[in-house]
């Protein structure tokens, strides 16, 4: 949309499974954890934090088979800044 910017990267690669899907999504949103790296969850947090929960980091299924990641965040009025 128009209030947006937005930001796609889309490759061709074997995917993810719906559940480890799933688990990614919820995990790039929570504290970070010993367990996950650090990227993904340093680029959602610092969407949220700078722009507001309008912001966001989404991993969904690529029409190619592999993933599409993606970030937005909301068009700011200059004179604000």
């Amino acid at each position: 949309s128009e209030a947006y910017y937005e930001v796609q990267v889309e490759d061709n690669g074997v995917g993810l499974p719906a559940k480890e899907l799933e688990l990614l999504r919820r995990k790039i949103s929570q504290p970070l954890d010993e367990e996950m790296g650090c990227g993904m969850w340093n680029v959602n947090q610092r969407l949220v934090y700078q722009y507001g929960q309008e912001a966001a980091l989404s991993i969904r299924p690529s029409a190619d088979g592999g993933l599409t990641v993606s970030f937005r965040w909301p068009k700011m009025d200059a004179r604000i800044a």
